[in-house]
Parts: C-alpha cells; structure tokens; sequence
C-alpha cells in the first residue's frame, strides 16, 4: 500500500503498508487521528504515515471499513457480516445483525454516519437506514430514489449526502423528506460514487472510477482531477475515505492511499466559463443568409453545425 500526496511538482508516493495480499485498500479513521487500514479478517492500525501494527478480529467476515465513535471507546466494523461493535477495551466483537434476516434486510453495509449519541445512518445495497442503538431497530429512509445502493454519506446539517453505485450524487432533505440527484448530466465523471468528503470551503471531494471531483453545493460546478490533473490513479474503493483533524482528505483505491489537501486549491471552481460572441462566418459576411442562420441558432444556446463549405468561423471571447 502506497500513500501519494501532491506536492508543487506533482504527486509523489511512498510505502505506507507492505502486506502480502492486503488486496485492496480499505480504510478508517481511529481514535487521536490514526488510521486503520482494513484487509479482509484483519486490519491494521497506526498513526498516519505509519509504522502499522497488526491487529486480528476473530469471528468477522469480509470486515470492509471501520467507523470510530472517539467518546464510547468503540468501532463500528462494516461489510458482508452487517455491522458488529468492537470494543477497544475489551477487546470483544458484539454482532449487531447477527440474524441471517437482518443480514438479508440490510444486504451488504457500505457506509455509516453518526446523526446524533445513539443513532446513526446506515448506507447499504438495499438502501438507507437509520439505526437506534438503545432498541437496536432498523428503520428505512423514505424519499429516495427507488433501488438506491448507498456507498458512502456525509451529513450537513439537514442535508445528508449520498455516494451511490448508480445514481451519481444524491442529496436528501431530512426535513422535507426530498430529494435531489446529480449525475453525469451535470458534470460529473461517473455515476457511481465512492465516497464524498467536505473541506473547510464546504465543497464536497468525491471519489469514483474515473478519479476525483470537487463538486461545488453552491453553484453546482464540478472540478474534475484525472491523470492530466496529475493523478497517479483513477480507480478508488467504497469504504475507503477519511477526513483528518487538519483537513487533509484520504481516498484509498486500487494502487494505494491518496492524501489531498484541499488548500493547495482555492475554493472557487477553476471551471471558468467564457462567453463567446460570433462575429462572422468569413466564406460569407455578416449579412448573408448562412450567417443570419447560424447566429440565431448560437443565440438559442444550441450546438452551432458548420456546412462543409463553412468551413472558416470567426468568434471572440468576452
């Protein structure tokens, strides 16, 4: 496992974990800003940068991430096994869906977020739940899109954010019990989301297939970081994500770790717009026929088609 970080002259990767078979990279954030790296029955913790102790968790399968709750001393671990609660001072797993009904309700867990002391949002391949640990009930989040698979959440206020497989980006308003989805038609790379992390600029960091997006809440913009943008890797994992106390944002995928600072970048959208105005199709002047037709299409916002024979265009940008 390699940790890349962008420095001014590009990104640089070190060795952060050399395991035989750790597979793919899956993480959580611990106690005091450490991190656990999470590799099928066993998962590794240490201090960010390392160096990585080994630690087992007998009796758990396919243990995908691990969520921290700093206050009670426990992990939430995650994966095809449903959720299970590991103590950090006993040292003892508690399954928390220990039926095979409630693994088959639940489907495969992928996401967890913390709504208040005692409940949490649970994002499965069945879709979004809430889950009260004094009754230990299960209930669904109505309002969203039919056959919603959740990958990852981020809680704002009374708009929680949805990391889906195929439905992009959705934002759910827990007051109204509505939602909003954002796909490729509205800038961004991929439908499926992985993992969606807020900077100090309140933009959300989105991790896919297809590398990284900053999407902007405000005005719907999206910054797109692919390999021209520097990356070393595009393809991420779901469960792969944290936050750090500084602000710097971790995505694991299929070539290691990747730390972004969001402060390298400025908060606005580097997606400057310009405005084009069409001054003239040179085969014919501004007062032919040809040139009146386009200009009016180009005023409408549509896509200006050029005839074989107008093949020269003159435009200026404003």
């Amino acid at each position: 496992v390699f940790l890349s970080h962008r420095t001014d002259s590009g990104w640089e990767a070190q060795p952060l974990l050399e395991q035989a078979g750790s597979g793919l990279c899956n993480i959580g954030r611990l106690p005091g800003d450490s991190l656990a790296v999470m590799t099928g029955e066993q998962w590794f913790e240490g201090p960010i940068g390392g160096p990585f102790t080994p630690r087992s968790a007998t009796g758990i399968v396919d243990v995908w991430s691990m969520h921290a709750l700093e206050d009670a001393g426990q992990n939430w671990l995650i994966g095809h096994h449903g959720l299970s609660r590991y103590s950090r001072t006993s040292h003892r797993i508690e399954p928390l869906t220990g039926t095979p009904e409630d693994r088959d309700r639940l489907g495969d867990v992928y996401a967890m977020a913390r709504l208040a002391p005692g409940t949490h949002l649970i994002g499965t391949t069945t879709g979004l739940y809430t889950y009260h640990d004094a009754s230990r009930q299960l209930e669904r989040v109505i309002g969203l899109p039919e056959g919603l698979v959740v990958q990852a959440l981020h809680i704002a206020g009374n708009h929680w954010w949805i990391g889906t497989a195929q439905h992009g980006l959705v934002r759910y308003d827990a007051a109204s019990r509505s939602a909003d989805q954002f796909d490729t038609k509205d800038g961004l790379t991929d439908q499926r989301i992985y993992a969606v992390l807020e900077d100090a600029c309140g933009n959300l960091w989105l991790s896919s297939d297809r590398g990284l997006m900053r999407y902007h809440p405000a005005s719907g913009a999206v910054d797109v970081f692919r390999r021209t943008e520097g990356l070393k890797q595009l393809e991420f994992n779901r469960t792969s994500s944290m936050a750090s106390r500084t602000g710097d944002l971790y995505f694991g995928g299929l070539e290691g770790l990747l730390k972004v600072d969001p402060g390298f970048w400025d908060c606005q959208s580097y997606d400057v717009k310009a405005n084009i105005g069409l001054i003239a199709l040179d085969a014919y002047g501004p007062a032919s026929d040809a040139h009146k037709a386009v200009l009016k299409v180009w005023a409408q916002g549509e896509r200006v088609a050029l005839a074989q024979d107008q093949a020269i265009l003159r435009a200026e940008w404003r």
